[in-house]
């Protein structure tokens, strides 16, 4: 899971390449501030009505509200197919901006202090923002596959007069649903901007993965109202382990908006659970339409709502039923030993049926996740003390998610109820939420020791040494370049796709190498597969392994009405060496050094 590492650049380095992102698509960022923070302004407005917070949690609920919101608006303009222009965005911004503004009037206008923590926690939200848009630098195209099929959906939302790349008709949403929650909100920022290129959509994941982090804070503090433990737990978050970052080699968009909602409605839904009479039943009814929302956002983010409620109903019980030694040795004990045995006996005819949980825990270990993982489990022991329930809560979500993914066994989508990726990008939420609330309880534990000063303040010092030791390494350890894994497509890729419609007719079929997929077809392993999304030229996949010299494999392909091939840069595409070695059959229309595209020559008539 490590991101692969070109050459290793500096802190600085990385910075200025995600200044120089961020000033190349600033209409992109100014619409995205613009839009999420006027929408943002509900939650935040409204949030304030019932509980305190501090500046950096006010910001994160701003963050979170406003994606929900933002996508919630694009979807219902995707499902009503409306032409979303600059001028109706800026209206609906504009009305938002008033609405939220009104919220904030009453009952007190006042803002929360700006102290320390709220300046760290801006300045490394500034700071992660730049780095992840270095990612972006060093794409000409967004990574992996399904960025294609993005692509296509937001290109069909922003003119639905034209006729769709993608199925996306009002039928189609149900009957091939592909979380247009995410399209939606990128068409509606996308329409403010003024512009949509594809690499835009890489600049917004990298947005998402930013405003995810801080969701993760204002989760922590709205359940232990601990600003350090906030801060320590969007620190790991960031740095912590290659997730949520490696999602978007995966291009995974929709799942990480999904789960920036998730962890500002569970943030949320604390705050109901400890109000009382009216105030409870208002804020539950936000919570149910955050959950419906993120369902929208990604159908699985509902079965998160799903294992978070039943982690924190488990854990009250738990806190309850510990109290009493009697209780728990002669109810708990054995119910739980009972379920043990049970559990066991049902895996015994499946012995691979663990293995989607073994592969989804090992992105804990892998890389920098090592030593991030060890150091959260050094501080599980204080965080119990520090904050019993949250501490048990986070515990027992991650073993919850874990479960789902054995739920039910051997169906088929949309089961498992959490496949294997969500689980891998969510295992992060909790291991973080854990190490936040370790490093308040150690604090503490520092604070409130018998020792005298001078050996606490030494204590705290090694500590304060460790923790800065342990940011540099795993700052120095990370590479922000994109990883090889899902990076299919170059410059010379695009260069060749913005030309295919002058160089390639409309009757065209171009196959392109692909490899075959784990639960679906054949999946494209090169920036080919970009020709119809830019250009409308048709493609289709192939084995990128067939033979080409061979004249079977030269007939089926004209039998099957393939004119062109498609040879990428992935060390699996098709051998331009070889296609040059049979002249009779292939003839070369664009050579660039990255990228090539061969006419099929020698058919003869059809039939």
């Amino acid at each position: 899971m490590a991101f692969r590492i070109i050459y290793r650049r500096r802190l600085v380095d990385l910075c200025l390449e995600g200044l120089g992102v961020g000033i190349r698509s600033g209409g992109l960022l100014l619409a995205s501030a613009a839009m999420i923070g006027a929408s943002g302004l509900l939650l935040s407005g409204l949030l304030r009505r019932y509980t305190e917070l501090d500046l950096a949690a006010l910001v994160s609920s701003m963050i979170g509200g406003g994606l929900l919101t933002t996508a919630m608006l694009g979807l219902n303009a995707a499902v009503l197919r409306l032409h979303l222009s600059a001028g109706v965005v800026a209206a609906a911004t504009i009305g938002l901006a008033i609405a939220g503004v009104g919220l904030w009037l009453k009952p007190r206008p006042s803002l929360p202090p700006l102290d320390v923590r709220a300046v760290g926690f801006l300045f490394g939200l500034v700071l992660l923002g730049l780095l992840n848009l270095s990612f972006a630098s060093e794409t000409a195209l967004p990574p992996h596959f399904d960025s294609m099929l993005h692509f296509s959906l937001v290109t069909d939302l922003l003119a639905p007069e034209r006729v769709p790349i993608a199925a996306n008709t009002v039928a189609d949403l149900f009957a091939g649903y592909y979380h247009l929650g995410f399209h939606g909100m990128a068409a509606w920022i996308l329409s403010l901007s003024g512009g949509f290129t594809p690499i835009s959509l890489a600049v917004l994941g990298q947005l998402l993965q930013t405003a995810l982090l801080a969701c993760v804070y204002l989760l922590v503090y709205l359940a232990v109202r601990d600003a350090r433990a906030a801060l320590g737990a969007f620190v790991l978050a960031a740095i912590g382990w290659s997730m949520p970052a490696y999602a978007s080699n995966w291009a995974k968009y929709p799942a990480l908006l999904g789960l920036a909602v998730f962890a500002t409605g569970a943030g949320v839904a604390i705050v109901a659970l400890n109000a009382r009479g009216a105030r409870r039943y208002g804020l539950s009814v936000v919570v149910g339409l955050m959950a419906i929302g993120a369902g929208l956002v990604h159908t699985r983010t509902l079965f998160l709502f799903a294992a978070f409620a039943f982690s924190v109903w488990l854990a009250h019980c738990l806190y309850t039923l510990l109290d009493s030694p009697t209780v728990f040795v002669r109810r708990i004990l054995p119910i739980g030993v009972i379920l043990g045995t049970l559990l066991a006996a049902l895996l015994i005819p499946y012995p691979g049926y663990l293995d989607p949980v073994q592969r989804s825990l090992a992105t804990l270990v892998e890389g920098q996740g090592l030593v991030s993982t060890l150091l959260v489990l050094g501080l599980a022991p204080f965080a119990y003390r520090a904050h019993r329930r949250a501490a048990v809560t986070a515990m027992l979500f991650a073993i919850t998610i874990m479960v789902l993914q054995l739920l039910p066994p051997d169906g088929s989508y949309p089961f498992p109820l959490v496949d294997e990726p969500m689980a891998k990008m969510v295992l992060f939420v909790p291991m973080s939420c854990l190490g936040g609330l370790g490093l308040a309880g150690l604090a503490s534990s520092i604070r409130s020791a018998t020792y005298p000063s001078t050996v606490r303040s030494i204590f705290a010092g090694i500590i304060v040494c460790l923790g800065v030791a342990y940011l540099a390494r795993s700052l120095a350890v990370r590479d922000y370049a994109p990883g090889e894994c899902c990076l299919m497509a170059h410059e010379d890729d695009l260069t060749i796709a913005l030309a295919a419609s002058s160089r390639l007719s409309p009757e065209s079929l171009t196959l392109v190498p692909g490899v075959a997929g784990e639960d679906a077809g054949p999946r494209p392993i090169d920036g080919g597969a970009w020709l119809f999304p830019l250009a409308r030229r048709r493609t289709m996949v192939g084995r990128a392994d067939a033979d080409l010299r061979s004249s079977a494999e030269h007939a089926r392909l004209c039998a099957e009405g393939v004119t062109h091939l498609y040879v990428g840069g992935s060390p699996l595409s098709y051998s331009r060496t070889l296609l040059d070695l049979a002249p009779d059959e292939y003839a070369p229309v664009e050579v660039l050094p990255g990228a090539a595209v061969y006419a099929i020559i020698g058919c003869g008539p059809p039939g």
